[in-house]
Parts: C-alpha cells; structure tokens; sequence
C-alpha cells in the first residue's frame, strides 16, 4: 500500500492551492469549481497528492498557530536555502 493522498480543511483553499502550484511548483490534478473549492495538488513526482478544501461544518485547524510537531507537510529540496520563502 501508498499514501494516495493527505487532505487539509482549511478556510481559503482557492488561494492556498494558487499558492502551492506558484511557489512548489505542484499541479492541479482536479479541483471543484463549487464550494467546498476542492483542490487536488500533485508534487513533481507525480505520485503524491495533498488535497485541499473548506468544510465548514467543521472546524478549520489553526495550522499557523500549531505547533509543527503536531502535524506539518515536509518538501525535498535540493537547495533548501535558495527554496526559502
């Protein structure tokens, strides 16, 4: 078995996603134009998905006040520091 995908609620998904593909360089391999903005990214490999969309029936995580312990999506970078943003 492989992880086929990992999914986050969050509160802008359409901007999120815009934000991925500009700065990781992920492509869009299927988005919903329609609440819930369903969006999913594929890496360079091809292989690995996250998938992003709001839910408000339930509770949008507070990532930017979590700690990365709890949870956090890591890149491979071949120059982390050129890759900083």
């Amino acid at each position: 078995m492989k992880i086929e995908h990992f999914a986050f609620n969050v509160s802008a998904p359409i901007e999120m996603a815009a934000w991925y593909v500009a700065n990781l360089g992920m492509t869009v391999t299927l988005k919903l134009d329609e609440a819930p903005h369903t969006h999913f990214l594929t890496d360079s490999s091809g292989s690995v998905m996250i998938e992003i969309y709001n839910n408000p029936v339930n509770e949008v995580p507070d990532y930017a006040n979590m700690d990365p312990l709890i949870i956090h999506l890591a890149f491979v970078s071949e120059d982390p520091l050129a890759d900083q943003i």
